[in-house]
């Protein structure tokens, strides 16, 4: 019976939810069908990862057989049996779950530059490690095109004698692709895209397909169930609130309404749509939110949200409103519009904090 060996690297620990996850999962893989026996395997330690996944591989290369399975699945993830045996019934070389990062955006890239929600087997000129699946005989046809076009062959981590280190394959180094014709200019890939050029190179295919029941970013966790799409450009009459996966109170509606009386359109991300009687006042669910896009005037409300301003494209144009007491990132804070206090007892903590000019006491209605 072919054997499929689950494989993860991990610096230090791994979460819980993944964990849990696994064990459940692995579980399921053995009860549910009988073409595969179910193997795992983890590397601890390393914090290069291009070693520790080259190392993972190498050591399974080197005993597998030509239809033996090996499937990456990365600690930060979530999953269930049907996202494993879906990612390993795709008609490619190298099989791939795209999954998407914190922003929300898919991390793989499909040759023809996009992909809808419900694809499947589409073609992948890139694919992200994190859930990734292939066959022996893929590995062996991407180790012939290295040692006889990049010259790589076995190479040395550590000089343990007769330990797999001392003797392992850089199916992961990174790579420099050739200039572009258009420009000359050169991607630097990461360890992911670099074993998905080499795959190319080599005369394969790479196949993905989306599910949305793999989430990825323990103890985020976000689900791929957007296109890929560039950032959208918000209109200069639009102001953009978000609350998160809470309810509007009865405060921010109202400075919702006083806004559109200005002549704004308002669009608010909360835990509701629920359409609003006012026409200019939009209410969206707060999954709708994509802090990459280019907002005109964006309004973080409550201090839990602060967590999305390494996302966010332009500061300058983002005002927070502290709600309750929060750490602040000075590097990030400082560049954003304003930092609004609308309670008292925040305004005897920032104020010592933050220069004045990011500061007021004002409400959100009254800055526009």
């Amino acid at each position: 019976m072919k054997t499929l060996t689950i494989a993860f690297p991990a610096k230090f620990q791994i979460h819980a939810r993944f964990a849990m996850t696994l064990l459940e999962v692995v579980d399921a893989l053995r009860t549910c069908q009988n073409e595969w026996t179910i193997k795992t395997k983890y590397l601890l330690g390393k914090s290069n990862l291009s070693h520790a996944r080259s190392v993972l591989v190498t050591e399974w290369y080197e005993t597998a057989e030509d239809e033996d399975g090996f499937f990456f699945i990365d600690t930060d993830h979530t999953f269930t049996a049907d996202d494993v045996l879906r990612v390993v019934g795709l008609e490619g070389d190298l099989n791939a779950g795209i999954y998407c990062n914190r922003a929300k955006e898919p991390t793989c890239f499909p040759l023809d530059g996009g992909f809808s929600n419900q694809a499947e087997n589409i073609r992948l000129k890139y694919a992200a490690t994190g859930f990734l699946f292939f066959r022996k005989k893929a590995l062996v046809r991407i180790h012939t095109w290295m040692k006889e076009t990049e010259g790589l062959d076995r190479v040395m981590i550590s000089d343990f004698k007769d330990h797999i280190e001392s003797r392992v394959i850089p199916f992961f180094h990174a790579v420099l692709e050739p200039p572009r014709e258009s420009d000359g200019k050169r991607f630097w890939l990461g360890e992911d895209y670099s074993f998905s050029y080499r795959a190319i190179q080599a005369g394969l295919t790479i196949r993905g397909c989306i599910s949305h029941t793999l989430g990825h970013e323990i103890p985020y966790v976000m689900f791929n169930d957007k296109q890929r799409r560039a950032p959208v450009l918000w209109t200069q009459n639009t102001i953009s609130v978000y609350c998160g996966n809470t309810a509007p109170d009865t405060a921010l509606l109202v400075e919702c309404s006083l806004l559109t009386t200005k002549g704004y359109q308002v669009v608010l991300f909360s835990n509701t749509a629920t359409p609003s009687t006012n026409p200019s006042l939009h209410m969206t669910r707060y999954e709708e939110f994509v802090p990459v896009d280019q907002f005109h005037r964006l309004i973080l409300w409550g201090s839990d949200h602060l967590s999305l301003l390494p996302q966010i494209h332009k500061l300058e144009h983002t005002y927070i409103v502290l709600t309750t007491q929060a750490l602040l990132i000075p590097t990030l804070i400082y560049k954003v519009a304003k930092v609004l206090l609308p309670e008292e007892s925040m305004r005897s903590i920032y104020t010592s904090l933050l220069p004045p000019e990011k500061l007021s006491c004002s409400s959100i209605s009254t800055l526009f």
